[in-house]
């Protein structure tokens, strides 16, 4: 009886509460008036794929429109329809990098000894506000970062077997799932973002440096033979559209951001480290800059730690992931953080998977770390629902800027039903057409797939970073008739402009040439 009560007892010590606490608060915080904010531009245009299912569109791949179809198909069409599935699916984020981090700390079969497991990285994706965000709003990162650590979790099924007791038959047996699993994912993977590249490349490299017995498996190829047919409808539409989608994510990732051409690239590398750490939150910055230190720190000791000494090769593999993942971002003068956050997860793993962090004065900064995590983390979702404290991240600002006036924009804007809607950020039309209920239209070459617009009679729309003057004096060339520039502007900062007019001179293709985002952009003062 005695030894009944002190297993029971040591089971009921290894229940996982502090991540049942996790998931709970994580979820409330992605879940909670999720509608109280109208959409914000990118969810605006990501609604328009899910009305218009496509194999792919210029700047991604299908993934998001399937999970917006799928999300407004069971919750409506109202704003908690359109981002309740990608919060719930951010919460399982959650789950994911605990599980990883568990199987990180228990290598082998049965009767391998276990490490004890560190909640660091799953606390900063439960309660760390870029984690928030994304989950709260509809980018193409949650679904992205869902696929990729669940193909994670299966890779790593198949390259740690049972142990040395089991017959080949088991092994063979316990495989198949975690190859199933891995093939299905990856396919699933292939159509969120082009950003997979850089994981399967990082994978790939690791194989043939360590692992290189594996690529001996014909499972393993069959596996990856089954899972690389998801990218299929990506090839299939890019190779009818002049690889469109290929051309602009390269350029995007190569290219300065609109409007910064004429800056130094040590100028924009610097403003987009301020940029990133703001959106970030400097807790969640300092954790990743803590990581890499002592990453770096023990690789050039070359000293061993847990995570070597239980892994060997695959901690290796976690600092490969990591590096592929985020040294495009930080490296490309574009400067957008919300593509750190698959990386950092990778970087957090590592740390976690280490022990280097268990010493008092590293635990305590690692508590005082994780503290700060949850207070911006709150902080952040208490300002976007109006109650800010301080603490919170920068893209808060930029948010309510963004989404200010939407709910009444027929109203503001007194829109006559006759003409026909143009908005010069293809972003804007995407809320455009939400909150109108009418179609708008755009130079994107999207936009042009979806609809070829009679230009005759024009409301133009634009935001106040696009030259007025240069927009105005096009308009003038373009039409015999323009009233304008009206403008509203909101206490948030938001300003709208717009102009009508009538009597086109030029034909709808040299309009849409005129009117290109990226152009007129780069004129900017």
């Amino acid at each position: 009886m005695r030894d009944y009560v002190r297993s029971k007892r040591g089971r009921l010590s290894r229940l996982p509460l502090l991540l049942c606490i996790a998931l709970w608060v994580a979820l409330h915080l992605r879940m909670a008036d999720l509608s109280a904010l109208p959409l914000i531009p990118d969810e605006g245009y990501y609604w328009l794929w899910s009305r218009h299912l496509d194999w792919a569109y210029y700047d991604h791949p299908a993934g998001t429109a399937l999970l917006l179809r799928l999300s407004t198909s069971l919750g409506g069409q109202g704003e908690f329809g359109i981002r309740w599935l990608n919060a719930l699916l951010g919460t399982v984020c959650v789950a994911l990098v605990w599980a990883l981090a568990t199987r990180l700390s228990y290598p082998g079969a049965r009767g391998t000894s276990r490490g004890r497991t560190s909640p660091f990285a799953a606390w900063i994706v439960a309660l760390g506000a870029p984690y928030l965000i994304i989950s709260r709003f509809v980018y193409t990162d949650v679904l992205f970062l869902f696929l990729m650590l669940l193909n994670f979790r299966f890779f790593l099924s198949i390259l740690v077997s049972p142990g040395p007791g089991a017959n080949p038959t088991d092994r063979a047996k316990s495989r198949f799932p975690a190859f199933t699993g891995w093939a299905i994912t990856l396919a699933l993977l292939l159509n969120t973002k082009y950003t997979v590249f850089l994981y399967i490349g990082a994978l790939g490299l690791w194989l043939l440096v360590r692992r290189h017995p594996l690529l001996r498996d014909r499972r393993f190829w069959m596996a990856g033979g089954l899972g690389t047919l998801g990218l299929l409808p990506v090839l299939g539409w890019n190779a009818a559209y002049d690889w469109v989608s290929f051309r602009w994510q390269l350029a995007h990732l190569l290219t300065t951001s609109p409007g910064a051409a004429a800056q130094s690239l040590t100028l924009i590398w610097a403003r987009n480290a301020v940029h990133a750490t703001r959106y970030l939150t400097w807790p969640v910055a300092a954790s990743a800059l803590l990581s890499a230190a002592l990453v770096g720190t023990y690789r050039f000791r070359r000293r061993p730690d847990a995570c070597s000494r239980r892994h060997g090769g695959m901690c290796g593999l976690l600092e490969l992931l990591s590096l592929s993942l985020l040294a495009p971002v930080l490296l490309s003068p574009s400067g957008s953080p919300r593509n750190l956050l698959g990386g950092l997860v990778f970087l957090f793993l590592r740390v976690d998977a280490s022990g280097y962090t268990r010493s008092h004065p590293m635990r305590a900064m690692k508590l005082g770390l994780a503290a700060m995590v949850a207070l911006y983390g709150m902080g952040t979702i208490g300002a976007l629902r109006g109650a800010p404290i301080g603490l919170e991240s920068s893209v808060v600002a930029e948010i309510r800027r963004d989404t200010a006036g939407m709910r009444e924009v027929n109203s503001i804007l007194a829109l006559p039903a006759d003409r026909t809607l143009f908005a010069v950020d293809y972003s804007l039309a995407g809320q455009l057409a939400y909150y109108t209920g009418r179609p708008v239209t755009t130079s994107w070459g999207q936009y042009r797939l979806w609809a070829q617009p009679d230009f005759s009679n024009l409301i133009l729309i634009s935001l106040p970073y696009i030259p007025r003057g240069e927009i105005e004096d096009r308009l003038r060339r373009a039409f015999t008739v323009v009233d304008g520039p009206y403008s509203w502007q909101d206490g948030h900062g938001r300003q709208i402009t717009w102009w009508q007019a009538g009597g086109l001179r030029w034909s709808p293709e040299e309009v849409l040439e005129a009117f290109d985002f990226f152009a007129l952009a780069e004129k900017q003062p």
